[in-house]
């Protein structure tokens, strides 16, 4: 396991639960059924957007390092919500359409792949791949 890995995980976990207490300790009401524009922005802004930076060097994390930011997309999803802790998150995440972290992992990594194999990626990355079939000495089939 990487180092640098392990204090990114730490340092987004730190920094989401910072802004989640800060939030919870605010004047806003909660929301009953649906949610705010508040409610939902905040932790779209400050957290999911920390979640999914660089979500392409996540790839081959351990599962307790995956487990830690699973934990702040849950946390986010309560907060939008006004849940418990102890109430399922599954519907919640299904609900706002969001993919649990390791598969928003493959998910980034999957669209970056297409993007470069289709040539709507940045030429840096396009220029990584070279399709089978342009290769000269490919053997025909």
């Amino acid at each position: 396991m990487d180092r640098g890995q392990q204090q990114r995980v730490s340092h987004v976990h730190a920094i989401a639960f910072s802004h989640f207490s800060t939030f919870y300790t605010s004047d806003i009401p909660p929301v009953s059924g649906h949610t705010s524009l508040s409610r939902v922005a905040i932790p779209l802004l400050l957290v999911l957007a920390r979640l999914d930076y660089c979500n392409n060097l996540l790839i081959n994390l351990p599962a307790s390092l995956i487990q830690r930011l699973q934990s702040v997309q849950n946390a986010a999803a309560r907060l939008i919500f006004n849940m418990r802790r102890s109430k399922h998150i599954t519907d919640a995440l299904f609900s706002l359409h969001w993919l649990r972290v390791p598969e928003r992992i493959v998910f980034k990594v999957a669209m970056l792949t297409f993007r470069s194999l289709h040539g709507t990626a940045p030429p840096y990355l396009t220029s990584q791949f070279t399709r089978v079939a342009d290769m000269p000495n490919r053997r025909r089939l």
